[in-house]
């Protein structure tokens, strides 16, 4: 179950596009990556400590999958993908996102702090 969630924005910053249309030159994707993942989870990011408790994030109401860094052959979610030629009205692109509790060992669960950390990917095509 998921636990006092959290809402925030990752947020990009666009430079050198095309003309005064704001074109983009190639095509983009974003996704997270982590090697903080649960064994045998691609959305569930644990602490250093087996708490019984880690986080999921949300994007669109849908659990994120992450690039599992150590073991990359399963799949992500992309969470933003502009296409090549795309006309930005914006040099900032904003892509929402949930963070929350996630329990997954109810006979482990115990107080303490909870780090686990994603990285953001941008590939370009």
């Amino acid at each position: 179950a998921t636990i006092n969630s959290k809402q925030g924005d990752i947020i990009l910053r666009c430079k050198n596009l095309l003309g005064q249309q704001n074109q983009t030159s190639r095509k983009m994707q974003v996704y997270l990556s982590s090697s903080d993942l649960l064994t045998n989870s691609n959305t569930i990011l644990k602490g250093a400590e087996d708490n019984g408790v880690g986080f999921i994030l949300e994007s669109n109401s849908s659990p994120v999958t992450l690039l599992n860094i150590t073991n990359s052959s399963k799949g992500y979610t992309n969470l933003k993908e502009i296409a090549a030629k795309s006309k930005l009205t914006d040099t900032t692109v904003s892509i929402p996102i949930t963070a929350s509790y996630y329990v997954y060992d109810t006979n482990k669960v115990k107080s303490g702090a909870l780090e686990a950390t994603a990285l953001i990917n941008v590939k370009y095509d």
